[in-house]
């Protein structure tokens, strides 16, 4: 990270510190790397990639988690799995466990979602678990219920990863 602090001495600016002294030039990681980190992150590591990517998806999120004066902030969200965690046999389009846990634990397949919603949620199928989404308090949850798709994809999660990457890779080459 750069590091540029003023003060004012006199009424003049002085830089405390030039840029990249003894600082690397930090990179963005590659796509790849940062679904490989989701896949191996902590829960909570993925709590705060989640957090920031709500209030990046969307400005009015924080408002949305006041809304009639309650406060479903993140303290109160849960990780939800887009793509249900729990193996079952039936509607894999095709998928077998393997494959299907190769996509579970990457970003693009996790959300917020509060912990009532989440626990109606389930493992269903992500056309049965959309019902559930459109009373979330999460702007992104409430968007993917009005998805008309029926099946939650391994090319939606690939897709969702990109989303997530691209909000991140901005946000910080545009802060640095």
């Amino acid at each position: 990270m750069k590091a540029n602090v003023n003060i004012i001495i006199e009424n003049k600016r002085t830089n405390i510190f030039e840029p990249s002294i003894n600082l690397p030039d930090l990179k963005i990681p590659s796509l790849e790397n940062f679904i490989d980190f989701s896949k191996k992150a902590r829960p909570q590591q993925i709590r705060y990639i989640l957090a920031l990517y709500a209030i990046m998806y969307n400005q009015n999120q924080v408002m949305e988690w006041n809304k009639d004066n309650k406060n479903y902030s993140l303290v109160k969200a849960e990780i939800e799995y887009i793509f249900p965690r729990n193996w079952q046999n039936t509607n894999y389009n095709g998928r077998d466990e393997k494959e299907a846990q190769e996509y579970l634990e990457q970003i693009g397949n996790k959300m917020f979602l509060e912990k009532k919603l989440n626990i109606q949620a389930g493992n269903g199928y992500f056309n049965k678990k959309k019902e559930i989404y459109k009373d979330s308090y999460f702007i992104e949850a409430r968007d993917l219920s009005a998805s008309s798709q029926k099946d939650w994809l391994k090319c939606d999660i690939e897709k969702r990863n990109k989303q997530i990457y691209d909000a991140f890779s901005k946000f910080f080459t545009s802060v640095f």
